[in-house]
């Protein structure tokens, strides 16, 4: 199977670089704060960059192997179907919480792909993701100022899930190259 992988590559190098940039900041121009907040931003938009790079991927894929049933592509293309009160059916944007999605991403990028490869979920990496994802939520939609800090636990949360993370995408992306001609 011939398969597009410059996208995926370069999507994640440039957000990998936001991510290492954002711990390099200098505490004699920005809060310490800002710093952690900063670093969390740019870790969870690589997360959404490579996500969606990897459903396009799925994407593609599945127009030759036609291997996925009708509902894993609807949720790769996050689209549903819905009937307003008029009794007209529309198609609308699925809103997909975001662990699940993270998983769903990688494993169904590798099914798509026929690639051995299932995120195994008791790993200390993986619960470090569960927490950071609420550590996300609470900056992203703070209640108040108390909302805003990011404690170094925190920051240790979060560099676990970034190694996991990254070390997940790096196993699919080694696995891609090693089976699949890529561009």
């Amino acid at each position: 199977m011939h398969i597009e992988f410059s996208s995926l590559r370069e999507t994640f190098n440039e957000l990998v670089s936001d991510v290492e940039a954002a711990k390099k900041l200098d505490t004699d121009f920005c809060s310490e704060d800002f710093i952690k907040r900063t670093y969390t931003r740019a870790f969870f938009a690589m997360i959404e960059g490579v996500i969606s790079q990897l459903k396009k991927m799925a994407l593609a894929a599945n127009e030759q192997t036609e291997c996925l049933q009708w509902f894993e592509v609807d949720l790769l293309k996050e689209r549903s179907a819905c009937l307003a009160s008029n009794g007209v059916a529309k198609e609308t944007k699925v809103k997909l919480q975001l662990m699940p999605n993270i998983v769903f991403s990688l494993n169904y990028s590798a099914k798509a792909l026929d690639l051995d490869y299932t995120v195994k979920k008791g790993e200390v990496g993986y619960k470090s993701m569960l927490d950071a994802v609420k550590i996300r939520d609470r900056i992203t939609h703070p209640k108040g100022k108390s909302c805003l800090s990011v404690s170094n636990e925190e920051m240790t949360i979060l560099g676990n899930a970034n190694v996991w993370f990254r070390d997940e995408v790096g196993k699919l992306m080694n696995l891609i190259h090693e089976k699949h001609d890529v561009v």
